[in-house]
C-alpha cells in the first residue's frame, strides 16, 4: 500500500516542510523518499559561525551533490569574511543554476578589494 505522503504533490510537501525547524524538517527525510526530495530543496546556508575554515568544502560539496541528484535550491545565502571571492562567485553561480532565487551575500573583506557580484544575478531573465 502507497504511503499517501508519496501522493503528495512535491511542491505542496515542499510548502509543508519549509516552516518546521531544521531538526525536525531533516526527521521528515527517514518518512519517504519524497519527504527526502522535499528537505532537500530547502535554502542553503553558509556561514562562517557554523563552518569557519571548512565553509569552501562543503559548500562546494553541497552544491556538486545538488547538481548530481538535480535537486532544487530555494535560496542561497553565503556570510563569510574569509571565502576568497572568485570561490564566492562560483558558489553563487552554481546556487542560481540550481534555481535559488533568493539571495543572501556577505563576502567580507580581503585583500584583493570590493566583492564584484555576478552578472547572472543582476541581470533579468527573459520570458520563455
Amino acid at each position: 500500500m502507497a504511503d499517501p505522503i508519496d501522493n503528495m504533490p512535491p511542491d505542496l510537501l515542499q510548502k509543508c516542510i519549509s516552516p518546521l525547524p531544521q531538526r525536525q524538517a531533516a526527521q521528515t527525510a527517514a518518512v519517504s523518499k519524497i519527504c527526502k526530495h522535499a528537505w532537500s530543496t530547502r535554502e542553503l546556508d553558509f556561514n562562517d559561525l557554523d563552518y569557519g575554515e571548512y565553509l569552501t568544502p562543503v559548500a562546494t560539496r553541497t552544491l556538486q551533490r545538488y547538481e548530481a541528484e538535480n535537486l532544487k535550491v530555494v535560496s542561497f545565502r553565503i556570510w563569510s569574511a574569509t571565502v576568497e571571492h572568485e570561490v564566492a562567485r562560483d558558489l553563487i553561480r552554481r546556487a542560481l543554476n540550481l534555481g535559488a532565487r533568493h539571495l543572501t551575500i556577505y563576502v567580507g573583506p580581503t585583500v584583493i578589494g570590493k566583492f564584484i557580484v555576478p552578472e547572472d544575478v543582476l541581470v533579468t531573465p527573459q520570458p520563455i
